[in-house]
């Protein structure tokens, strides 16, 4: 079996990706399948996206065009000029495929994949949708982001035309099942599956620091309001006025909304117990997580949440807004998930406090309940899944 993977999220530099879910990704399809992946390198890359990445992290010029092989696949970065997707995805889809197609096309016509794979829907599933119906192979677009996400950045343009590539795609991938709910409730597509991610099994030999305090963490990027980073500090300082916890926070992450959100950790009092490491390398993220207590992610808003499963990893008690990402799925894995119903402050500090109050019995539950989410969400479940869903289409 042959697997095209179109997207522009692939990592130019592995070692200093923010995340490496998708090298993980595409190395669990490589050991059933032959798979090449195109990724497009914007020339002018967004001034937001400039702006997360600070100090050596700052996008850098690539090479016009880069061929390597990793984990068995071969990957081949192209470089594409093309607009903001906030003044419009449609002329940036008609760049790519007025640059790209030609050598996309050649390369059907010789190889011939039995599918192509989108990963986020932007503006290469345009020129994925050609390739299918010309030479009448599957396209499959997996949905990663939200709906709640792009209204939150106002690209009411870019969910106009996200549907339409969905609803004409041979088949539609979410990966847990509350986004499979919220892309049923925007597209009517009979083939929409749940494929979720993996997780590596680490080894536990890094013990969390003795209490007091409780040391709580957040890993985040600082730019979406709906990942309510505001509510993990106003819940820090309800725990600490209002229930007497000793609490400390420790934010991974960077962002616009850094600043603002330092502002509010000052008027809320609690400057000199909050943390704000900034970017953090993904490699280095599983020793973090291990030295702290708890895990506080109230975001709103997830297609799947890969910091669920990296407090899993790190065997975390979590505080989680019940409604986001795979929270269904891991509350049915362990009973060291404390689920709100709304992301306020007084939740997350009341949480904060049930955890605080039999700390050692959710630290436990947190280890038994790892073994099973390992079961679940390994990526040797994950290339099961794939294997099957691929053959099946």
């Amino acid at each position: 079996m042959r697997i095209l993977i179109l997207t522009d999220r692939y990592p130019f530099d592995s070692a200093a990706a923010a995340t490496g879910w998708f090298t993980q990704h595409v190395r669990s399809l490589s050991s059933f399948a032959s798979v090449d992946v195109f990724c497009f390198l914007r020339v002018l890359p967004r001034v937001r996206h400039m702006l997360l990445r600070r100090g050596t992290h700052r996008p850098r010029l690539r090479p016009w065009r880069a061929v390597r092989t990793d984990g068995g696949a071969t990957i081949q970065f192209l470089r594409s000029i093309v607009l903001p997707d906030s003044l419009s995805w449609a002329l940036t889809a008609t760049l790519i495929v007025v640059q790209h197609y030609p050598a996309l096309a050649r390369f059907c016509r010789e190889r011939r994949p039995d599918g192509i794979l989108v990963h986020f829907t932007h503006p290469s599933a345009e020129i994925a949708l050609l390739l299918g119906r010309r030479f009448r192979i599957p396209v499959c677009i997996a949905a990663n982001e939200t709906i709640q996400v792009y209204r939150s950045e106002g690209k009411h343009r870019g969910i106009r035309w996200m549907r339409k590539r969905l609803e004409r795609a041979d088949a539609v991938i979410t990966q847990c099942a509350s986004h499979r709910k919220t892309m049923c409730d925007v597209i009517a597509h009979r083939r929409i599956h749940v494929l979720p991610l993996g997780i590596r099994a680490e080894n536990l030999a890094v013990h969390p620091p003795d209490l007091p305090p409780i040391r709580c963490i957040t890993v985040s990027r600082l730019d979406d309001r709906l990942k309510r980073i505001d509510a993990s500090l106003s819940g820090l300082a309800y725990a600490r006025r209002e229930m007497q916890i000793d609490c400390v926070l420790t934010i991974a992450g960077d962002g616009l909304l850094r600043k603002k959100l330092e502002r509010l950790a000052r008027d809320l009092g609690i400057e000199e117990h909050v943390t704000f490491r900034g970017w953090t390398d993904w490699s280095r993220l599983p020793e973090l997580y291990r030295r702290h207590h708890i895990c506080l992610f109230a975001s709103e808003a997830e297609s799947f949440g890969l910091v669920y499963l990296e407090a899993v990893e790190a065997g975390l008690p979590m505080v989680v807004n019940q409604h986001a990402g795979v929270v269904a799925e891991l509350h049915a894995c362990s009973n060291a998930v404390v689920a709100i119903p709304e992301s306020t402050g007084k939740e997350v500090g009341e949480a904060i406090a049930r955890i605080a109050a039999d700390y050692q019995a959710y630290r436990t539950a947190a280890r038994i309940g790892r073994t099973r989410v390992f079961e679940q969400f390994s990526w040797d479940a994950h290339a099961r899944r794939y294997e099957e869903f691929m053959r099946d289409v």
